[in-house]
This record gives structure tokens, sequence and C-alpha cells, in this order.
């Protein structure tokens, strides 16, 4: 059910924080939570340095966003970091 999934996307200093999360009464009764996974990803790791400042920050988060928009039009984001399939896909995760 692509309406009870999203993905939370968050960029800081340092890397990207990808959270998986699923908002069903199942899933709290069952877990306790609605998140289902976190990935994070370094900068560190893929040999660059962290990005020096704030204005670097929102600058590479909106790059991210626009790529996602551009690359993949079955992609919606609700806000900013917050993105899920569009309501007519049918496809497991």
């Amino acid at each position: 059910n692509s309406k009870e999934r999203f993905f939370s996307i968050r960029v800081f200093k340092d890397g990207v924080l990808l959270e998986q999360f699923e908002v069903s009464q199942r899933r709290l009764k069952e877990t306790g939570t609605y998140k289902v996974g976190i990935d994070s990803l370094s900068f560190a790791s893929s040999g660059y340095e962290n990005l020096p400042n704030s204005r670097y920050v929102e600058a590479f988060s909106k790059y991210l966003s626009d790529s996602i928009k551009a690359n993949c039009p079955l992609i919606n984001f609700n806000t900013l970091t917050h993105i899920k399939l569009a309501d007519g896909v049918k496809k497991g995760w």
C-alpha cells in the first residue's frame, strides 16, 4: 500500500540519512514504531569531504530532490524531505 509507505531523506553536513516508514496501525501495534529501516551515506566513506556550511547542505538537498523529480516520474514529494510512490503505482518495495 503506497499510501502508507514513504522515505525521508535528510542531508547533513557529513552525509545523507534515508529512513523508511510504514504508517499503519498494524505496524505500530506489532513493532511500536512506524520506522522500518535506516540507511546512511557518509561523504567521507565515498572519498569526499564534508559539506562546509548550511548553504552547501541546502544546495545539495535541493540538487537531490530536483534530480529525483527529473529522473523518477512515479515519485511524489509530500514535503522537501518525504518521498513516496505516486498513487497509481502498484509496486512492492
